[in-house]
């Protein structure tokens, strides 16, 4: 029996991304409070910096975070990127 693969369950990185845009949407939290939840705060520093950072091209993530959190695979980049600079502090 062919199966067809695109019907498969969806990756839980795909559902966890999916969740956290969504959520922060409903909930109606600003992205400089996304930004401080994803540890973003942490490198780059808070409020306006957060957001400057997700809104501008990032040369290391060759996009803007904010474009890149929207689904599964930009988002484990984005935290992959805040974990290992979030190291070298």
């Amino acid at each position: 029996m062919h199966t067809d693969l695109s019907l498969s369950a969806p990756l839980p990185s795909a559902t966890l991304s999916k969740a956290v845009v969504r959520a922060a949407s409903a909930l109606k939290i600003k992205q400089a409070t996304l930004a401080e939840v994803l540890g973003i705060s942490a490198i780059v520093g808070p409020g306006e910096k957060a957001y400057s950072w997700l809104n501008h091209e990032n040369l290391a993530l060759k996009a803007r975070p904010v474009d890149l959190i929207r689904s599964a695979q930009g988002l484990v980049n984005v935290v992959e990127y805040l974990d290992y600079y979030r190291g070298r502090i």
